[in-house]
């Protein structure tokens, strides 16, 4: 059966109310995320308008002309190549609302318990939510319309791509694109779970403060053997996410 449908004129009313709604749910959508609130929070999720692409740019290596000179001494000349970009395509995403003109006629008044439009727009906000993370945790599964997933940016063997295309287009090849890595197979979570985690930390730092990870993100039963490992060290001195409503 064919549902009667409404057709709207984008008014004042109609343009003020919806955006002020649409702002709401874009907002809570990367709120209710820990890893993206953290993002928002250190000001990491930036805002890009326009362009046939996103780029980033990648310093790959370093100056190897440096020379320790004597009186008269020469140093070369040599011009070199240091920095390239990596660049991603954009992704777009939608999910429909669809609005009836005789639900908002039966929906209001004293007959009214909930709020229809207001109920769809809290159950769509919470569809983004649950897919928006599903995304974010996984590699991407459908080509080119999804974003790269944290196990494509962060893979458990980094010298090939599970997605079977390079991150950035820059290749897997290049070592030094390439995530640090290590295993724990066969190794004692008692024994070896903390300083293993320092060295990775050390690893991905490599002797610069500046780029000292400040987020860890794991599944529950890591964070539980984790926990077990610390549990008599650990002190809670950072209320942020306790504040954003996260444990």
């Amino acid at each position: 059966m064919a549902w009667p449908t409404l057709s709207e004129t984008l008014d004042n009313l109609y343009t003020t109310t919806w955006q002020h709604m649409k702002s709401q749910v874009r907002d809570n959508i990367f709120n209710a995320i820990p890893f993206w609130f953290w993002l928002k929070n250190k000001g990491k999720l930036k805002p890009i308008q326009g362009g046939r692409w996103i780029s980033e740019p990648v310093v790959y290596d370093k100056n190897d002309n440096v020379t320790w000179l004597t009186k008269g001494g020469t140093t070369p000349l040599n011009d070199y190549e240091f920095m390239t970009i990596a660049k991603y395509d954009w992704r777009y995403v939608a999910i429909p609302i669809v609005r009836f003109g005789i639900d908002d006629q039966q929906n209001r008044g004293k007959a009214q318990i909930i709020n229809f439009m207001n109920a769809k727009l809290e159950n769509t906000k919470n569809s983004l939510i649950s897919d928006m993370e599903t995304t974010l945790f996984q590699a991407k599964t459908s080509g080119d319309k999804e974003p790269f997933g944290l196990q494509d940016l962060v893979q458990d063997t980094p010298t090939s791509n599970p997605s079977g295309g390079a991150v950035g287009e820059i290749p897997s090849t290049s070592t030094w694109w390439r995530n640090q890595y290590t295993s724990m197979t066969g190794k004692s979570c008692s024994v070896y779970l903390v300083s293993y985690m320092r060295t990775m930390l050390n690893k991905c730092m490599k002797n610069l403060t500046m780029d000292a990870p400040d987020i860890i993100v794991t599944g529950q039963h890591p964070y539980e053997l984790y926990e077990d490992e610390t549990m008599e060290q650990k002190q809670i001195v950072n209320k942020t996410l306790g504040d954003a409503g996260f444990q």
